[in-house]
């Protein structure tokens, strides 16, 4: 049976301590496959302001347009 596991991150309220734990999670359930969505609030939102949009395991890469957020992840199962 293959495993893939299905996440979603960047939720205001999340913090470094929450992003390291989902880091340790996926190393230790090892997954076969991984997908890792990037929660995006729509520009001008009531909850656009509460998004911190970086963190140390990925690039956001914002030009404007919403339809182009693109998320670039490094490696983060060490295989």
């Amino acid at each position: 049976i293959r495993v893939k596991a299905y996440l979603m991150m960047n939720f205001p309220g999340e913090t470094e301590e929450d992003r390291k734990l989902t880091v340790e999670w996926l190393r230790e359930a090892q997954p076969d496959k991984f997908t890792l969505s990037v929660f995006t609030a729509l520009p001008g939102s009531a909850i656009a302001g509460q998004v911190k949009t970086v963190t140390p395991w990925y690039y956001l890469d914002d030009d404007g347009d919403f339809n182009e957020y693109r998320a670039q992840l490094h490696e983060v199962l060490g295989r």
